[in-house]
């Protein structure tokens, strides 16, 4: 298979892909954590199959599931689009918005089979996803009694009730979490390569699509966090951190503050590049920051408690000497002439 020549609909579409987004087949598990992990200018398209998957996962009401479905085999009869030509001639558009309608049409029908043929064990599990924009925070509380914050930028799968034996959701980004104590019940969050299981404790992960690194740092309790290759537990105080690019988990120590101010409406600095004030920045307040200075080296540390984005960004110009401009949701940061 050349997937590296797939697009997001392409993933969406494919069974071997699909049985790693629902985790049905270890093997598809293992080989496509491998491949994204060795193929990381296809994570744009990966995320956008996923956001594709994420449609289907809902489960339908039996009605609707039907005439869904009637449909969707009704178009796919009358459609003899087979590509999506690389030209971007006046029909791409339209080819597209068919190829991603059948690509999930595809997927749902792998979805719903699959629900379907053990339905007569289970009623299907209803699925919720919560989507928080950069600038936005949300508390949730699960089924369970879990709570949960979720960092701007990020996305959370989780069900509207448990099942029996096991608690288990999807995150894309930032959440911190308190779990409610199930002995019988372990609580799995997967994110990505890895798995996160627990039985109650409290913990924060951080975990966005972009970045290179996955972080599971633990408040209280103790946690197993776990890939295709290898396993570690944490106690209190320690972090787990797993490398994309170099497919490693290590086991740290890290600081409180810095990893769990953020669900406090706190942002914290320490010796901070601009890189990590400017992600900092935009999924607190939705601005995004611009580097415009002639050379300059910021390793900058502060702290502020629910400040306006404005005020964040006057008092790190005037320690770092800069200036400043916003346009729209923009702000650009200059040396001072």
């Amino acid at each position: 298979m050349q997937y590296d020549q797939y697009l997001a609909e392409d993933f969406a579409a494919d069974e071997s892909f699909i049985a790693y987004y629902i985790k049905k087949d270890s093997e598809a598990v293992v080989f496509w954590e491998e491949w994204i992990d060795a193929h990381p200018e296809k994570n744009a398209e990966i995320a956008a199959a996923i956001q594709l998957l994420n449609l289907v996962s809902v489960k339908l009401p039996q009605s609707e599931l039907a005439a869904e479905r009637q449909r969707m085999r009704r178009y796919i009869a009358q459609s003899d689009i087979k590509t999506i030509p690389l030209s971007r001639n006046r029909n791409y558009i339209a080819a597209a918005a068919a190829s991603v309608l059948i690509a999930v049409g595809v997927a749902s029908a792998y979805f719903f089979s699959s629900t379907e043929s053990s339905s007569t064990q289970q009623t299907a599990t209803e699925w919720v996803q919560q989507v928080n924009p950069n600038g936005k925070k949300a508390r949730l509380k699960l089924s369970d009694g879990t709570i949960i914050v979720l960092n701007g930028g990020s996305v959370l799968h989780y069900p509207k009730s448990f099942a029996k034996n096991k608690r288990e959701i999807r995150l894309q980004g930032e959440a911190y979490f308190s779990v409610s104590h199930d002995s019988l019940r372990p609580f799995t969050v997967q994110t990505g390569p890895l798995q996160t299981t627990v039985l109650g404790t409290e913990f924060n992960v951080s975990a966005y699509e972009a970045e290179a690194l996955v972080r599971v740092s633990l408040l209280k309790g103790k946690v197993k966090v776990n890939n295709a290759s290898g396993q570690t537990v944490l106690s209190p105080g320690q972090q787990a951190v797993y490398n994309h690019g170099k497919k490693s988990l290590q086991t740290l120590t890290f600081n409180t503050e810095n990893e769990t101010a953020w669900k406090d409406g706190k942002l914290v600095f320490r010796d901070a590049s601009f890189s990590v004030i400017s992600k900092a920045v935009e999924r607190a307040y939705g601005y995004k920051l611009v580097d415009r200075t002639s050379n300059e080296s910021w390793h900058y540390t502060g702290s502020f408690q629910k400040e306006d984005v404005l005020t964040v960004v006057e008092n790190i110009c005037f320690s770092k000497h800069l200036s400043y401009t916003v346009s729209g949701e923009t702000i650009y940061i200059s040396s001072k002439k």
